[in-house]
C-alpha cells in the first residue's frame, strides 16, 4: 500500500534533495547519526526528517517532522515530535529545507488535483426504498460524472437504473432522486471522482492510481512552487531546466500509464 510518506519521499530523492541514514540512536524528538556527513551546526534546519523504516516495522515507521535545530557536536538533530521514539537502525531520509515537508504535501494533492484528474469508483451504501424517494448521499464523494446506477434484485445480480434515478447537487453534498424501485434492494453507484485528499503520513493512494505519474506529476509540482517562489532568480538557470525537463516526463508518463477508467453505461428511455 502506497501512502502519502512515499510519494513523497520518492519525490524528494528524485530531486535530489533527499540523504538517507541510519539512526545511532534517538527519542520522539531527536535523530542521532554519529556517522552523518552534515558537520555545520544548524545544519538542514526547516529541513524535514522522514522514518524510511524501523527495525520492527512498527511506529513511527512512515511519520516525518520538521527539523528544527542540528548539533554538529552531538550528532543530533532536533525534531517536532514524531510521537514514538526513533531508535538505533532505523532508517531515516533527511530532506534539505529547499521544499518544506508543507509544500511537499500540497505538491502531491495538486498532483492529484491536476495530473490524475477523476478516477472510477463505486459507492454501495445506499438501500432501495419504494417508489419515488430521496437519498442523501455519503460526504466526500465528490461525483464529477455519473457512469451508472445498479440495483441487486436480491441474488447478487445488478441491473442497471440509469434512467429511473436523478442526482442533484444540495448547499453540502448530493441527493439521488428514484422512481418506481422496490424497497430493500441494494444499491451501486459507478461513478467517476476526485481521489480524497492525502492528509496525514498514511494516508494511502488508491491502487488504480499509476504510482510513476503521480510521482512525476509531484515532481513537476513541487518544481513549479520553486520557480514561482524564487521569481526571476530562476530564470536561464538549472532549476528552470530541471522543470522544463519535469513538465516533459509528465506529459510522456500520462501517456505510458493512463488512469483506468469505467466507460459510461447508456442510457434506455422506453
Amino acid at each position: 500500500m502506497t501512502t502519502l510518506s512515499d510519494i513523497m519521499r520518492a519525490a524528494w530523492t528524485e530531486l535530489g534533495q533527499m540523504t538517507i541514514v541510519a539512526a545511532t540512536g534517538g527519542s520522539a524528538t531527536t535523530v542521532v547519526d554519529t556517522a552523518t556527513r552534515f558537520t555545520t551546526d544548524d545544519a538542514l534546519v526547516n529541513g524535514t526528517a522522514l522514518v524510511i523504516s524501523t527495525t520492527d516495522g512498527l511506529t513511527p515507521q512512515g511519520k516525518f517532522s520538521r527539523i528544527s535545530d542540528f548539533v554538529a557536536s552531538t550528532y543530533t538533530f532536533t525534531i517536532d515530535t514524531v510521537t514514538d521514539a526513533i531508535a538505533a537502525g532505523d532508517v531515516i531520509g533527511l530532506a534539505r529545507p529547499t521544499i518544506p515537508h508543507l509544500h511537499m504535501k500540497q505538491a502531491v494533492n495538486d498532483a492529484l488535483k491536476d495530473h490524475i484528474g477523476t478516477m472510477s469508483k463505486v459507492d454501495v451504501t445506499l438501500t432501495s426504498a419504494s417508489d419515488d424517494a430521496t437519498y442523501t448521499l455519503p460526504a466526500g464523494m465528490f461525483i464529477k460524472r455519473l457512469i451508472d446506477v445498479q440495483i441487486d434484485d436480491g441474488s447478487d445480480y445488478y441491473t442497471s437504473i440509469l434512467s429511473k434515478v436523478e442526482i442533484l447537487p444540495t448547499t453540502t453534498g448530493a441527493q439521488m432522486l428514484s422512481h418506481d424501485l422496490e424497497s430493500g434492494q441494494n444499491i451501486k453507484i459507478i461513478y467517476e471522482g476526485l481521489h480524497p485528499e492525502l492528509t496525514i503520513y498514511s494516508s494511502y493512494v488508491h491502487e488504480s492510481i499509476p504510482i510513476a505519474l503521480l510521482t512525476d506529476g509531484t515532481v513537476q509540482k513541487a518544481l513549479e512552487w520553486l520557480v514561482s517562489k524564487r521569481g526571476d532568480s530562476a530564470l536561464g538557470t538549472f532549476l528552470l531546466q530541471r522543470k522544463n525537463e519535469a513538465e516533459q516526463k509528465i506529459a510522456n508518463a500520462k501517456v505510458e500509464h493512463p488512469v483506468n477508467r469505467v466507460r459510461k453505461a447508456a442510457r434506455w428511455f422506453v
